[in-house]
């Protein structure tokens, strides 16, 4: 409901469960909405922010800051590529992980990032970010007993 100071708002079905409220809370917020116009009914109680629903804002924000950062950054040394292109090259760069069996039985894991193609080298160039997007890894298991 619209009001001269903004909106008055209520929960009255979660989309986590998408079940109505209780009856009571229906009735209730019903009256309160009858009243409202006349100036008799003080804005509905505001219920406190969900921890995980805040998280996933910050994050949300944080990503598009630096989606956008990114692509000032481009355009400020002559690129004008979009984010969706510059994700699309980008995702083709990639971290692989080589099993190698041994003699005795057992395993080496190594696992580095994939060798960067131009298109990888340049975007990078124009970030200013190292190319070996990881140092390699490598790991031994022994053979099953």
């Amino acid at each position: 409901m619209a009001t001269p100071k903004g909106p008055w708002q209520k929960i009255v079905c979660s989309l986590g469960n998408l079940a109505p409220g209780p009856r009571e809370e229906w009735l209730l917020l019903a009256r309160k909405a009858e009243r409202a116009p006349s100036g008799g009914q003080q804005p509905l109680p505001i219920e406190e922010p969900d921890p995980l629903v805040e998280q996933i804002v910050a994050k949300a924000r944080t990503a598009k800051e630096n989606m956008v950062s990114i692509e000032k950054t481009l355009r400020d040394r002559g690129c004008h590529l979009s984010w969706q292109t510059v994700r699309e090259t980008l995702r083709t760069h990639q971290v692989v992980t080589a099993v190698l069996p041994l003699a005795e039985g057992g395993t080496l894991r190594i696992r580095t990032g994939s060798t960067p193609e131009p298109q990888h080298l340049e975007i990078y160039r124009l970030l200013s970010i190292d190319p070996e997007i990881m140092k390699p890894i490598k790991s031994w298991s022994a053979a099953d007993s």
